[in-house]
């Protein structure tokens, strides 16, 4: 099933399940639709044909769903218009990442949606007129800036506090981006938190997908080298300080290295998730029994609300049960096991 867990870990499996199912994952579909890192397009689908209860659909049943398409000129015009589905009046607070590279923002979404709040994207010299438009709107108390200069520049910072004259406006920073997300985890869970997601910084997909789980069960994504021998010392401590029931790392040992998953154990216990490639990884991680998915790639799909799994899907092409016709790993259908999955 692509799911390892240690001794003391897997008989808590169950209840990560549940506690998954319970964070808004309901009987919608929302897809996000996404041909190229360039363009805009989301396309939301509600309303599972046939799969609202455990009982597999009549044979020939067809996958129903409902499709209506948010679209925009590019990806920092998308997210803005995202902002207005989480937050359609004012918002306390406001997350703002670099759109041009995955990492800030990956460890920002569940921290956002942990605080209810939007994440904007921006290019580190300028703030697009939607995403200034959005500042406006919004008007924050609250503007959490992610990442250093470099990503975000102090130029850019300057003006969203003209934008938002009311915000108290700071910058979460550090010296690579496991450093910057190690920020954002520690100043989102202040309080600590029942469990963590854990995985690679080297490339977004494993993150993508953790990211909108995490945000559904509101625990935070922390990113690591994923090729190192060990995990160090700072993940460590953050870690143990965050007091996680379970760390959950998502991604086989070439994305997660065995020798990280050794030395991150809480004494709660792991649970690695893992899968094929990255397609299985994520449907592995959203759960067969989810019957709200989302399909899509970077960068669009960061500025979702996540309140449902991330499940990353080919262009016309979605994993679907032969038999079912559910939405199914490759492999197996869990609810037809052993009837193998076709693609379509």
């Amino acid at each position: 099933m692509g799911v390892q867990t240690t001794a003391s870990a897997r008989h808590r499996t169950s209840r990560v399940r549940r506690g998954i199912r319970s964070g808004g994952i309901a009987a919608f579909i929302v897809a996000i639709v996404a041909t190229s890192l360039g363009s805009g397009g989301i396309a939301q689908a509600s309303g599972v044909g046939g799969d609202a209860s455990d009982d597999p659909p009549s044979s020939g049943s067809e996958l129903s769903v409902s499709v209506s398409r948010i679209s925009a000129a590019d990806r920092y015009d998308l997210a803005a218009e995202i902002g207005k589905r989480v937050s359609p009046g004012a918002s306390n607070v406001v997350y703002l990442a670099s759109g041009a590279s995955f990492p800030d923002a990956l460890s920002a979404g569940p921290a956002a949606s942990v605080n209810f709040a939007p994440l904007l994207l921006v290019p580190p010299d300028s703030v697009p007129a939607s995403v200034a438009a959005s500042l406006t709107r919004l008007d924050p108390l609250v503007v959490k800036v992610i990442g250093g200069p470099a990503s975000v520049s102090d130029a850019v910072v300057a003006t969203v506090r003209t934008l938002a004259p009311h915000a108290l406006v700071s910058r979460i920073s550090g010296s690579d981006r496991y450093a910057v997300s190690r920020a954002v985890v520690a100043d989102a869970y202040p309080d600590g938190v029942t469990g963590v997601m854990v995985a690679t910084g080297r490339d977004f997909p494993d993150a993508l997908s953790a990211g909108a789980v995490a945000g559904a069960v509101r625990v935070p994504v922390l990113l690591v080298d994923g090729g190192a021998a060990f995990a160090d010392g700072p993940t460590v401590t953050l870690l143990r300080d965050l007091n996680a029931f379970i760390v959950t790392i998502v991604g086989g040992p070439t994305s997660v290295s065995d020798g990280i998953q050794s030395t991150i154990n809480p004494g709660g216990g792991v649970l690695r998730v893992t899968g094929a490639n990255r397609y299985e990884v994520s449907l592995n991680l959203a759960g067969f029994d989810a019957p709200t998915t989302r399909r899509s790639t970077w960068p669009r799909a960061r500025t979702t609300p996540t309140r449902s799994p991330v499940v990353f899907s080919r262009p016309r092409r979605t994993p679907q049960c032969s038999s079912c016709r559910r939405i199914a790993s490759p492999r197996a259908c869990s609810r037809c096991s052993p009837a193998k999955a076709r693609r379509t």
